[in-house]
């Protein structure tokens, strides 16, 4: 999943300089891209993510790599599987003996944080 980087620098040698200069700076290993993408999958968190794999300059990179673009898209449809399912199975089996607080449900038996949203922004199908 390279960027090209170097083909493109040498043919800015003439000129633009610093859109070259700007691209190499998103450059990540593909290590890096790797543990981005799991745990924005794991996650759901870009904020999350980057702070797993130690880079912040995903959204540009995410302009400039259709293959990474495509793969991000993917790793936030799988955390959205993963929250749908959650809900559901949250709204099917019940959280039994919630702990209260303030008059709101906020942990469950086992000491999990009950979600108090559902991510519909992110199902494309809800909104037809």
């Amino acid at each position: 999943m390279g960027l090209g980087l170097a083909d493109h620098s040498s043919r800015n040698a003439t000129g633009n300089s610093a859109e070259a200069s700007r691209l190499r700076k998103v450059k990540l290993t593909q290590t890096c891209k790797e543990r981005f993408l799991e745990a924005l999958a794991d996650t759901g968190s870009v904020s999350t993510a980057v702070a797993i794999a130690g880079r912040t300059r995903v959204y540009e990179l995410r302009k400039t790599d259709p293959a990474f673009a495509s793969a991000w898209q993917d790793a936030e449809e799988i955390a959205t599987d993963r929250l749908e399912d959650e809900a559901k199975r949250c709204a099917i089996e019940g959280v039994p003996k919630p702990l209260v607080s303030a008059g709101k449900v906020v942990r469950d038996d086992n000491g999990q944080p009950v979600m108090s949203w559902f991510p519909v922004t992110r199902i494309p199908y809800f909104w037809r």
